[in-house]
Order: C-alpha cells, then sequence, then structure tokens
C-alpha cells in the first residue's frame, strides 16, 4: 500500500482493532474512541497485524474484537451491497486528502468517477494527479470508497488492495449479495 507513513507519528492514541474473514478476504479495523482509523484488506491474517504494529508502534494498540464486532459487520455488509455506511471515521491525513477522502463518500455505491471528476468535484480541475495520490493513501478501505474511481478512459486504476478487488467490489455495488 502507498500509504506508508506511521500514523503513530502524527497521534498517539489508544486504539482498538479486530479483524475477521469475509469473502472479499480478511478484513482488519482500527478505531479510536473517535472512529476508524485504518481498514485493511488482504488474505494473510499475520501480515496484516504485522502491518498494524508497524503502523501504530507507539500507540497503545488493545485488541477488542466485541467492541469491533458493529464497525465490522457494517463494513462486511458495505462491501457486499455497496449499502452505504454511517461509520463514524477518523481519517489522518493532509487537509487535501481528507478533502478528497469526503468527496469519494459521496460517490454512489455501483457509479464512478474519474480522478478529474474527483478534482473538478472539489474544485482543483488540474488536480487529477494529486486525487491518485490521496486515493493511493486512502487509510479506510471500503468505508473511504476509493475504489470507485477510475482513469479518464474508463479503466480500472491502481488499488491497493489489487485490482481484482477493485473490480470485484465495483461488481458487487451492481449486483449486490445478501449481507
Amino acid at each position: 500500500m502507498a500509504h506508508r507513513e506511521r500514523v503513530s507519528d502524527l497521534h498517539i492514541d489508544p486504539l482498538t482493532w479486530s479483524m475477521t474473514t469475509s469473502e472479499i478476504g480478511t478484513v482488519i479495523a482500527v478505531a479510536s474512541a473517535r472512529g476508524l482509523v485504518a481498514v485493511r484488506i488482504g488474505a494473510d491474517e499475520t501480515a496484516l497485524e504485522r502491518e498494524m504494529a508497524e503502523e501504530f508502534g507507539r500507540s497503545s494498540l488493545r485488541r477488542a474484537d466485541d467492541a469491533m464486532a458493529g464497525y465490522l459487520a457494517a463494513l462486511q455488509a458495505h462491501a457486499l451491497t455497496g449499502r452505504a455506511t454511517d461509520l463514524p471515521l477518523d481519517p489522518r491525513g493532509t487537509a487535501f486528502q481528507i478533502q478528497v477522502w469526503n468527496a469519494l463518500r459521496r460517490i454512489p455505491a455501483g457509479q464512478t468517477r474519474t480522478y478529474a471528476q474527483v478534482a473538478a468535484g472539489i474544485g482543483k480541475p488540474t488536480g487529477a494527479r494529486a486525487v491518485a495520490s490521496a486515493c493511493a493513501s486512502n487509510p479506510i478501505a471500503l468505508a473511504i470508497p476509493c475504489h470507485r474511481v477510475i482513469r479518464g478512459d474508463g479503466s480500472l486504476a491502481g488499488y491497493a488492495w489489487g485490482l481484482q478487488l477493485k473490480e470485484r467490489l465495483l461488481a458487487l455495488e451492481v449486483q449486490p449479495q445478501a449481507a
């Protein structure tokens, strides 16, 4: 994933985390008292745990499966149906990144936007590359739906968790599964 800046270098918070296995892979979620800080998707639980420990190294990480169950259930339902999620988020990024991530949350399920359309929508009509960079730095997979952003020619562009998953998520939003 492109987002390699340690969140622990920015904030030292007590954080809770949990993980679940779903139809789209293993999902790990990390939350502060304010909301989701990170969501990652992968196939290897050990690798996901190690990534979280590295990223949030100085934070107080505590596994809390019961406390995180609602987050994980909502994320899974969102992935399978495209249904909007109103989960509280606590994204860590620059003002521009947060502006982009907020714009991504307004893209309806089953629809896509180009990087240029997102840039124009936030008042930065020449900022398509910066939007792509913000998408690559998205710390909260699924809840911030960067998978809905495509190239200007309509093709799928990079996705931190793989183009195959991006294609699957978009297909699920068009033909939702039972959550």
